[in-house]
């Protein structure tokens, strides 16, 4: 973990200081330009749930709708917690979920589109998760490798979508017998699996919070909109700690504006996470 630390940068995410003119223009342009919503950065709940080798630690924000949902104190990762089902649109490991949140973002005060009489959706619902997700296969991951946990991202991703059964492979088939019999020619067939099937993140970013490594990825799987923004670390050579930001467009066409508040408000809560190891897992 200290090597980590010394060879990647760590994030020390803050918002830096408003200029002069930047607070004192502020009340004037807020209301035609600043994105409103948010996570409920006042109002979080600290909690600190015992993993056994390790307590993680984070800031859970009060939910802007829904809520009420019960999470774990302790978990004993050693004799297999009863897991859930993740989604199938992503990996399907077996999970067990810490926390979850959510909030919005939604037009400023004085955009033009306010004031048409329409139903005035956020630009995208965000709900985040604080996740367990137990390794695959029966591998066991080096905590801290940073190589070996982007490597085993990018061969699951890969396997869950074009392995027999997967996303990938059922659109190829079911394609395939849907278009053939009613005369596509093969070239045709193939242009329309492509439309059709779910990539993978293209990149892992490798960031460093409160001495943990964690890898970013976009979770984008098609058409390159994101539907969630992932941060993973190993937390055992078992199990994976991912805080997930899942996305849900209710206005199109509107990344533009809340892309870049969802990017900062996940680095502040990133900031919140720490893993306070009992003993260093060995793999």
């Amino acid at each position: 973990m200290a090597k980590l630390a010394a060879t990647l940068p760590p994030i020390r995410y803050r918002r830096p200081p408003p200029s002069f003119l930047k607070r004192l223009t502020h009340p004037f342009i807020a209301p035609f330009k600043e994105v409103l919503g948010g996570p409920n950065l006042e109002h979080c709940d600290h909690r600190r749930v015992d993993c056994g080798v390790v307590e993680v630690e984070f800031y859970l924000p009060a939910s802007y709708f829904g809520g009420g949902s019960k999470f774990p104190e302790s978990v004993d990762l050693e004799n297999n917690p009863t897991p859930q089902i993740a989604y199938n649109d992503r990996t399907g490991h077996d999970i067990l979920r810490l926390g979850v949140s959510n909030w919005k973002y939604g037009r400023p005060r004085l955009e033009p589109t306010r004031f048409l009489p329409i139903p005035q959706d956020p630009y995208v619902i965000v709900t985040t998760f604080w996740q367990l997700e137990r390794v695959k296969n029966g591998l066991c991951l080096e905590v801290g490798n940073m190589a070996m946990l982007e490597q085993y991202l990018m061969d699951d991703y890969y396997a869950h979508l074009e392995s027999e059964g997967g996303q990938n492979w059922k659109i190829r088939a079911e394609t395939q017998a849907e278009l053939e019999p009613r005369g596509w020619d093969q070239e045709s067939i193939d242009e329309q699996i492509a439309i059709q099937l779910f990539d993978p993140p293209k990149r892992y970013e490798p960031l460093v919070f409160n001495s943990a490594g964690w890898l970013r990825h976009i979770w984008a799987p098609r058409q390159n909109y994101p539907k969630a923004l992932n941060y993973t670390c190993a937390l055992t050579p078992q199990f994976l700690l991912t805080v997930s930001f899942d996305l849900t467009e209710m206005t199109g066409a509107s990344l533009e504006h809340w892309w870049s508040p969802l990017v900062e408000d996940s680095e502040i809560l990133m900031q919140g996470v720490k893993l306070h190891y009992k003993d260093l897992p060995q793999p």
